[in-house]
């Protein structure tokens, strides 16, 4: 027996909706600024770090496994973005759009939301570790933000950013030179890393 969830009449009107084109980009492009106009009223200049960063000469060469082939749902759109994580501009905006998105989890102080979220759950985790780890691999590591968190947590170890966006990597990188931090960047899918057992 399979069981099916009938669908709700309004997702699938939403979804009709957003199927077609010049809807689509118009609810983008609405979310977009305010999501924008958050950021900045909480005192992270959007716009201003964008425009930084894409005065920089980027690439990919240095971190991109140029074996790897991404797997289909990857090279989907996906927060609004056209080519997905496959893109400079989720890159270049990723840490930005998490302040604001997080804004929201600490309306005491929203500019310190996004630091709220990450402590919340290492907090969690520092609790289920009996001694502090050696090593560790932040999986989905994106810019780095998470990584660079979890270096401030466990300053001994041996931290590893593993993500599938190249541009991502790349701007992880970059963040971590202007930090003088010592990470190790991979470039691979979670469920295949290439990395040793047990490593």
């Amino acid at each position: 027996m399979t069981a099916t969830t009938p669908a709700n009449p309004s997702v699938s009107f939403v979804n009709f909706l957003l199927g077609i084109k010049p809807l689509a980009n118009l609810a983008r492009n609405r979310a977009r600024a305010m999501m924008i106009k958050r950021a900045e009223t909480i005192g992270v200049p959007w716009r201003d770090r964008v425009a930084t960063l894409q005065t920089l000469d980027w690439n990919t060469d240095q971190i991109e496994n140029a074996a790897l082939s991404y797997p289909d749902y990857y090279r989907r759109p996906f927060h609004a973005y056209d080519a997905g994580n496959l893109s400079w501009e989720a890159a270049l905006e990723v840490e930005v759009a998490a302040y604001s998105v997080h804004a929201m989890l600490h309306p005491e102080n929203p500019r310190e939301g996004d630091a709220y979220l990450r402590n919340s759950y290492h907090e969690i985790l520092k609790a289920q570790l009996p001694t502090p780890p050696h090593r560790i691999l932040d999986v989905g590591c994106s810019v780095g933000m998470s990584t660079f968190t979890l270096q401030d947590l466990y300053p001994q170890a041996e931290i590893t950013g593993l993500d599938l966006s190249p541009y991502f990597l790349a701007v992880a990188q970059y963040n971590s030179e202007q930090q003088q931090r010592s990470v190790t960047w991979h470039h691979a899918a979670a469920e295949q890393t290439g990395l040793p057992a047990g490593s």
